[in-house]
């Protein structure tokens, strides 16, 4: 039963020309580093729209997500600014399977920051 539907939603995906329009902006590190920086509202949403999507072993795109993403955290300790979206970034990018144990690590320490952010506003 599960098998069947999971062909059923890949055969659904497979036509879904949207779907491969975001996936293939979310694997462009050209489109990510067009994004907007302000307002942080607009950012977050591109990132918690986009970053599930992105293809492990694509460097470049990671890149840019990775420097967004701190921009984002950021501004969320800095001046209290999605902070529950910024949380949920966060943890999209320490199990995303892009991530390297380098990358886990400085996510770590933004972790900390945000925690502390939470529960000393």
């Amino acid at each position: 039963m599960m098998f069947r539907d999971q062909l059923c939603l890949e055969h659904s995906l497979a036509d879904c020309p949207d779907i491969h329009l975001l996936e293939a902006e979310a694997n462009s590190a050209a489109a990510i580093s067009q994004w907007p920086q302000e307002p942080a509202e607009a950012l977050v949403a591109l990132l918690l729209a986009h970053l599930p999507l992105l293809q492990p072993g694509n460097a470049a795109a990671k890149a840019e997500y990775m420097k967004r993403l701190q921009k984002v955290l950021a501004d969320a300790i800095e001046r209290n600014r999605c902070v529950e979206e910024s949380r949920q970034l966060l943890s999209y990018a320490l199990i995303h399977p892009a991530t390297t144990l380098d990358d886990r690590s400085a996510l770590a320490l933004w972790l900390g920051h945000l925690e502390e952010r939470l529960t000393h506003p």
